[in-house]
C-alpha cells in the first residue's frame, strides 16, 4: 500500500506543475446539511428526488471574471468513462458530482475525471524517465473534460494529466472525451 500511494503523490505533483487548476475541496458533500445544495432531478411524472454525495476532490481555475471547476474521483481500479453508458444515464456518478459543484459553487463546468490510485506495472527499455513517462500514461485521469483549448491548457499544459485532447488544427480527437457545454 504504502508504494500504492507513493506512486499517487508523486503523480499528483506531476500533476500539478502542469496545471492551473488548483485543490479548493476534498471530501466536499452535497445535499447534506452542512454542504452544498443537493442535485435535484425531475422524473418523468413530476416527482422530483434530491441527491445527496461526497465528491473526493474539487479543483478550480480562475480566468478573469470566469471560474471552472473539475471534480475528481478517486477510485481502486482503472475506470473509464463510457460514452454510451453516460448517454443512457447508466454511468452518471461523475457528471452528478460535477453538476453539484458548479451549481454549489457558481462556476463552470470543465471537467469531472476518475484517478486510479493505483501502482502499475509498465514495461520501458531501461531509462527512469521511459518508466515515468509509462507509468504517467497508465494513470492519466478517465473522464470528461470541456472542449475549450484554454480550459484543458490551464488543467494540463503538456498533455500528462489528460492525454493529447486537441488536434493541431483545433479539432477534438476521436478518442478525446471532450465536449461543448451544451453538450
Amino acid at each position: 500500500y504504502v508504494r500504492t500511494v507513493k506512486r499517487a503523490a508523486w503523480l499528483f505533483t506531476r500533476h500539478a506543475k502542469t496545471s492551473r487548476f488548483r485543490t479548493v475541496g476534498e471530501e466536499v458533500e452535497f445535499g447534506t446539511e452542512d454542504g452544498l445544495p443537493p442535485v435535484v432531478l425531475t422524473l418523468k411524472d413530476g416527482r422530483r428526488i434530491a441527491l445527496r454525495g461526497k465528491i473526493d476532490r474539487i479543483d478550480r481555475w480562475d480566468d478573469g471574471d470566469d471560474a471552472y471547476l473539475r471534480v475528481i474521483d478517486y477510485k481502486s481500479a482503472r475506470k473509464d468513462i463510457d460514452p454510451t453508458r453516460l448517454y443512457y444515464g447508466l454511468q452518471l456518478q461523475l457528471m452528478l458530482y460535477l453538476q453539484a459543484a458548479a451549481q454549489g459553487m457558481k462556476a463552470n463546468a470543465a471537467g469531472a475525471f476518475y484517478f486510479a490510485v493505483r501502482d502499475p506495472l509498465v514495461s520501458a527499455e531501461d531509462a527512469k524517465e521511459a518508466a515515468e513517462k509509462a507509468l504517467a500514461k497508465q494513470l492519466q485521469l478517465k473522464g470528461v473534460v470541456l472542449s475549450d483549448v484554454e480550459v484543458v491548457n490551464a488543467m494540463d499544459a503538456d498533455g500528462t494529466a489528460l492525454g493529447t485532447i486537441f488536434t493541431k488544427s483545433g479539432g477534438v480527437y476521436a478518442h478525446a472525451s471532450a465536449y461543448t457545454k451544451e453538450e
